[in-house]
């Protein structure tokens, strides 16, 4: 079983990610997400896959979210970078897929490189952008970038 960080899960290709995963469910789980401002696909999302870790910036999302899962005490509701950075990093993280679109991913991808895991790169501006930054960053970390 190969457990999944989605970056921009509640985007186009965050959808297609989060199909193979539901087609897969036998080989893939969902670890956790991040969002901006989407909260209602976010919530389905949640309530989908039973997450336990979803981070987003926004206070509105992060307000929102604590009052809708209030009760439900697995779920990790993170706005902090530094928790961000420590989810990522976590041991049972197999593969993080960072879908964020355009340059607002380029944060993101640079924490992922720097994790050591497998990363599935659909933000080409991350390469194009800060290529000089984020590969030789993944290879200090031996972490594997696949476009």
């Amino acid at each position: 079983m190969k457990n999944i960080i989605v970056l921009g899960a509640t985007g186009s290709i965050g959808d297609s990610v989060l199909s193979v995963i539901k087609q897969n469910k036998n080989k893939l789980n969902l670890l956790g997400i991040t969002f901006n401002s989407n909260i209602s696909k976010a919530k389905d999302i949640i309530n989908e896959f039973k997450l336990k870790n979803v981070y987003s910036e926004s206070d509105e999302s992060h307000i929102s979210l604590k009052h809708t899962f209030k009760d439900n005490y697995e779920l990790n509701i993170l706005r902090d970078k530094a928790e961000l950075e420590e989810l990522l990093n976590k041991n049972d993280v197999d593969i993080i897929v960072s879908a964020v679109s355009g340059f607002a991913g380029l944060e993101s991808t640079i924490m992922a490189a720097k994790t050591g895991k497998k990363i599935l790169l659909a933000n080409k501006e991350s390469i194009v952008v800060a290529g000089d930054i984020v590969l030789p960053l993944a290879n200090e970390h031996s972490t594997q970038i696949i476009p």
